[in-house]
């Protein structure tokens, strides 16, 4: 799996001066994203506060994508305009935030009430925007079973598909300890659950084939009381890769193999 390394934003903290001076520390990461920022209105411009972080001059060297919190579309829309004039090559729309104050404006995670809204609001505004538009979302607003309404709307979304994906896989493992993980999984070759955390390891690492193999040598070695977790897991998997990678057409051709 491609890991890229974005800033994610944080009010009042993660602003253009610590984004200059993490870089120049640490680094330069592959993205920083912008503390939310609201729309101006059709017509005017960034101003004050809201223009220091999005200055070209603040941000020169970075790849800073500038977000909006709005369901508003013409002043997102408008917004997009402005930034592109400035030079920026990406625009990203909050859907996460879980501020009491935000939700009750129906803004950021608030906005996810209402899917139908939210769902004309997006085709609106990629539709017009002069730059793509990302989303940072949440999985739901109460719980991430609510994600799967967004799935079932199109099931042929597989970006959708993979993003959710991947959103689980860090959930549940990314925080996990690599060498308590792997000898667990070594101290009990048995036991499905050690496997499972095994092979969310290899994937967020990147050893996708490891991580197929882990759990369908697993199947093979006659653990068939487990299969249907061990199914699960694995078709939340081939979510990640590209559709063509023969990685994936290898493990899905020996899962039903071993299934049937």
């Amino acid at each position: 799996m491609l890991m890229i390394l974005s800033l994610a934003p944080m009010e009042g903290i993660t602003g253009h001066v610590f984004r200059r001076v993490h870089a120049e520390c640490f680094g330069a990461l592959d993205c920083y994203y912008t503390p939310f920022l609201p729309p101006p209105r059709v017509g005017n411009r960034f101003g004050g506060k809201a223009f220091k972080e999005i200055d070209p001059a603040n941000n020169q060297g970075l790849n800073v994508v500038p977000q909006l919190m709005s369901k508003n579309a013409d002043e997102f829309v408008w917004a997009a305009q402005v930034l592109a004039d400035m030079g920026y090559r990406e625009v990203n729309l909050n859907l996460g935030c879980p501020s009491g104050t935000v939700v009750a404006k129906g803004k950021g995670s608030g906005f996810l009430r209402n899917l139908d809204e939210l769902e004309a609001f997006l085709s609106d505004v990629c539709e017009r925007s002069p730059l793509p538009v990302s989303v940072k979302t949440r999985l739901g607003l109460e719980n991430d079973d609510e994600y799967e309404r967004v799935l079932e709307s199109d099931p042929s979304d597989a970006l959708a598909a993979r993003e959710r994906a991947k959103a689980l896989l860090l959930a549940r493992s990314g925080a996990a300890d690599v060498r308590d993980v792997r000898a667990a999984a070594a101290a009990a070759p048995d036991d499905v659950e050690a496997q499972l955390a095994v092979a969310d390891i290899d994937m967020i690492g990147g050893q996708i084939q490891d991580a197929f193999d882990r759990l369908l040598d697993f199947l093979a070695a006659g653990h068939k009381a487990d299969i249907e977790q061990v199914r699960k897991r694995l078709l939340e998997y081939f979510a990640i890769p590209e559709p063509t990678d023969p990685r994936l057409t290898r493990a899905r051709r020996r899962l039903a193999t071993l299934m049937y």
